[in-house]
């Protein structure tokens, strides 16, 4: 059995060893993940609330989305009530406030 020494590596094998270690930078980096352009919105803080309605309430409720042409989900539905309602109280609110 003969002795040899290790080999030494060549030029070309440094360059595959180097692309093989920036390929693995690069997979790593696609696999993080990130945003579409345009997505870096800030996010809104949400908080569960739990609502409970009567029964007849949300009867008339669905029918108020059933008579739409395009439908919303009640959720969607439930939020445009309650930025309507603000925006009443907000404006009754200016009204009654005396000017500065």
């Amino acid at each position: 059995m003969a002795v040899t020494r290790k080999p030494m590596p060549r030029p070309a094998d440094a360059a595959l060893s180097e692309t093989v270690a920036d390929e693995a930078k690069v997979r790593e980096f696609i696999e993080r993940g990130g945003k579409v352009a345009g997505e870096e919105q800030l996010e809104v803080a949400r908080k569960l609330v739990q609502l409970r309605l009567p029964h007849e309430l949300l009867a008339r409720v669905d029918r108020a989305l059933k008579a739409r042409t395009v439908p919303p989900s009640r959720h969607n539905w439930f939020l445009e009530a309650i930025y309507e309602k603000l925006a009443r109280e907000e404006n009754h609110e200016a009204r009654e406030r005396p000017a500065p």
